[in-house]
C-alpha cells in the first residue's frame, strides 16, 4: 500500500502521474483494494490528458501509475456524486 496516497487523500492534496502514457492530475478521494486484489485509487480528472478527451470520476490501478507525485495544490470538498465505501474496493484502506 502506496501511504502517499492516504496522506494525499487525509489532506486533499492532488496526485500528479503518468497512465498510459498521459500525464493526469486527480483529486483523490478513496484508496483501497479491488475485487481482483490490484491497488487502486477512486479520483476526480481536474488536469492533464485523457485519452477518451473527458475528465471524470475513474478508479485508477497503482501499478500502472509512474512517477506519481502528491502536488502541494489542494482541494477543498468532496467533488459531487462522491459515495463513501466504495464497492469496488474490499478494503478501503482510506476515504474522504
Amino acid at each position: 500500500m502506496d501511504r502517499r496516497i492516504c496522506e494525499a487523500i487525509r489532506n486533499r492534496n492532488h496526485l500528479a502521474f503518468n497512465y498510459n502514457g498521459l500525464p493526469r492530475e486527480i483529486e483523490p478521494h478513496a484508496h483501497g483494494t479491488s475485487s481482483k486484489g490490484k491497488e487502486v485509487v477512486r479520483g476526480y480528472q481536474t488536469g492533464g490528458q485523457s485519452s477518451s478527451g473527458s475528465l471524470e470520476w475513474r478508479l485508477w490501478d497503482v501499478a500502472k501509475m509512474e512517477s506519481l507525485q502528491v502536488c502541494q495544490s489542494t482541494f477543498a470538498t468532496p467533488r459531487p456524486n462522491y459515495v463513501r465505501g466504495d464497492s469496488q474496493m474490499q478494503p478501503v484502506h482510506c476515504e474522504l
